[in-house]
């Protein structure tokens, strides 16, 4: 629990509920546009590649580019054109990263097919020619899954807020050093590869120089965030700007790396893509098990016999809430100690199950802020598992106060909008690092 713990004067005074900031819709669009320009782009390169001596086969693959490029249209427009209760751009915001991992299916097998007929051998490793994208996907996400399960410990659903926090920063860290990693080692003295020096003389030195250490950097940034979100919020002012010097120092070595770095650059980012393929599975598996999570809670919880209650007023401080810890993750509950009057005596509550919605107006908190769903005086509903036998509820049939699952009177149906309340933030979060990551990788085009 933050010293900030859901400030009574924020309970939403501020506008638009369920909208979204101006430039959190810009940086929506930019991903938008970015997404188009880089299949499109992507596309146009791989076909470069290709010898002439079998254009007949590449040209049997042009529905490619074409169908990439209308599938990423219609699925941005089919995103944004309905009518929505909540923001537009939040929509394209939760679906975007689903376009991306449909074309990264449609794609990848053609690569496969086409990659043989690469026109320079010498230019193309086997990490780009025979790449097991799939099995690397699997072990990672069963090492960033194993490694969320270890340090959320038995924290209710922290792992896979921890799991979504540790793949999006390791695709941020991950896409920043690697235009770094290439200009530091660039595996030869010479601007182009020799016999003496080949391309990739090392490869797993050389994977793992790119790979472990922002790799270390998101397991301990996730540790921390998981354990100690207070000590997060504080280091906050510190690491954005150590992200922003890493960003410029990306972007000016891709404006002036060699043709070996930029070379080694195009050999490497499958990597940069299986972090990418493991962002956006741990963005589906969130908003599934989130929605599922939702479901089964309050289908549980119609099924138990159910209390009325109040919420003792003890003070102007609310008594649950969700607050906004980072965007990396989805919103994280808190509450405090509180009691309940019920028919069948007073309950005390130390820590309770919330069965409740993310209101709209979560969409207008900053990082560090937290929302009341609950406070003194709320008519609520409250189960449990078990009746209590002791003083002083020797002969009461209230629930046990340790087994409570707590929801307001009012409580609404789940739906949609729960799902992609509680997942926009990783979202647009997911966005603005891919959108980092791809201007530096753009760069070295715009130089030559």
């Amino acid at each position: 629990m933050t010293s900030r713990f859901c400030d009574p004067a924020l309970d939403i005074k501020r506008s638009n509920p369920g909208k979204l900031a101006g430039s959190i819709a810009f940086v929506v669009g930019v991903a938008c546009l970015i997404t188009f320009i880089g299949v499109t782009l992507g596309v146009y390169l791989i076909g470069r590649q290709i010898d002439r001596a079998v254009s007949e086969f590449g040209r049997s693959f042009g529905w490619l580019s074409y169908s990439l490029t209308f599938v990423v249209a219609f699925w941005i427009l089919l995103s944004w054109l309905p009518p929505a209760r909540l923001s537009r751009a939040l929509r394209v915001a939760v679906l975007l990263p689903a376009a991306h991992a449909v074309i990264v299916l449609l794609a990848w097998p053609a690569w496969n097919k086409l990659s043989g007929f690469v026109a320079d051998r010498s230019s193309a490793s086997a990490l780009v020619t025979d790449y097991p994208l799939a099995r690397a996907v699997a072990l990672t996400l069963a090492a960033f899954m194993g490694f969320a399960l270890l340090v959320a410990r038995r924290r209710s659903g922290e792992w896979l807020h921890g799991f979504i926090m540790l793949a999006l920063t390791e695709l941020l860290l991950l896409g920043l050093w690697l235009p770094i990693s290439c200009a530091v080692w660039p595996g030869g003295a010479g601007t182009w590869w020799t016999p003496e020096a080949p391309l990739m003389a090392h490869v797993a030195t050389r994977v793992a120089f790119t790979i472990v250490p922002p790799t270390v950097l998101a397991f301990s940034y996730t540790a921390l965030a998981l354990r100690r979100p207070a000590q997060l919020l504080a280091w906050r002012r510190v690491t954005l700007p150590v992200v922003g010097v890493m960003f410029v120092v990306a972007l000016m070595t891709r404006f002036v790396a060699s043709a070996r770095e930029m070379v080694l650059f195009s050999n490497l980012i499958t990597l940069v893509l299986t972090a990418m393929i493991v962002a956006i599975a741990a963005l589906v598996m969130f908003g599934i098990a989130l929605g599922v999570r939702q479901v089964v809670a309050h289908r549980a919880f119609a099924r138990m016999k159910r209390v009325d209650g109040v919420i003792v007023e003890d003070g102007s401080e609310p008594a649950l809430g969700f607050e906004i810890t980072s965007w990396l993750r989805g919103p994280r509950t808190v509450q405090r100690s509180f009691a309940i009057s019920t028919p069948a005596g007073t309950i005390p509550v130390s820590g309770a199950h919330l069965v409740a919605v993310l209101p709209a107006a979560t969409t207008q908190l900053e990082v560090g802020e937290c929302i009341a769903v609950l406070r003194p005086r709320d008519r609520v509903v409250i189960a449990g598992t078990g009746a209590a036998t002791g003083a002083p509820f020797r002969s009461s049939a209230a629930p046990l106060a340790g087994e409570l699952y707590v929801a307001p009177a009012d409580r609404p149906a789940v739906g949609f909008s729960h799902v992609a309340l509680a997942m926009w933030r990783p979202a647009v979060a997911y966005l603005l690092i891919v959108v980092a990551v791809a201007i530096p990788a753009l760069a070295a085009l715009a130089a030559t």
